[in-house]
């Protein structure tokens, strides 16, 4: 159980020096990739992070966004024309696809198309993705990163399993 829990949003938001230096946990839900990168860009959620020893954790939207790029692909046909290349908060290299699916590329992809093939493919030309499906994820510290779970990396238009359910799989140099 939680003393005490706050959450930050733009009604908050000029209290986000103090809030983030208070914290022990600093969580970062999903949701609009590009709503929430705004956000954190604008409160310099980076700078911030320099004064607290908070664990920070990301789901979704929210460990994207944490890279220092984040690929940001349609979520649905409307989106197809969104840049896709932003630049992220920066606190590691790795570039994540969250709720990854070999059979259209993504567990809530609402596109006419497979994100899959049509996108992450071609687009990991000179480039490296980690895709996740439901359940993995990664954690970093200042030492090492570690992939739990299955998952694969999607690089120069290959894609390639790396880590299998159940286990545990170190991954190289991506901490910044």
């Amino acid at each position: 159980p939680f003393k005490n829990m706050a959450l930050l949003n733009n009604k908050n938001k000029s209290q986000a020096k103090t809030l983030i230096e208070k914290a022990d946990l600093i969580y970062l839900q999903g949701g609009k990739l590009g709503d929430q990168l705004e956000f954190l860009k604008d409160i310099e959620f980076a700078k911030l992070l320099e004064n607290t020893a908070a664990v920070v954790v990301g789901k979704s939207a929210g460990a994207m966004n944490l890279g220092k790029e984040v690929y940001q692909y349609p979520e649905d046909d409307t989106e197809v024309k969104l840049e896709r290349w932003l630049d992220g908060v920066g606190l590691y290299e790795l570039v994540i696809i969250p709720h990854f699916n070999l059979d259209n590329g993504n567990e809530f992809n609402f596109c006419s198309f497979n994100l899959l093939e049509e996108c992450y493919l071609p687009d990991s030309k000179g480039r490296e993705f980690i895709a996740l499906p439901q359940g993995s994820y990664v954690l970093l510290d200042e030492n090492k990163a570690e992939l739990y779970g299955l998952a694969y990396k999607i690089k120069d238009e290959s894609l390639e399993r790396i880590c299998d359910d159940g286990k545990k799989c170190l991954l190289d140099g991506k901490r910044l």
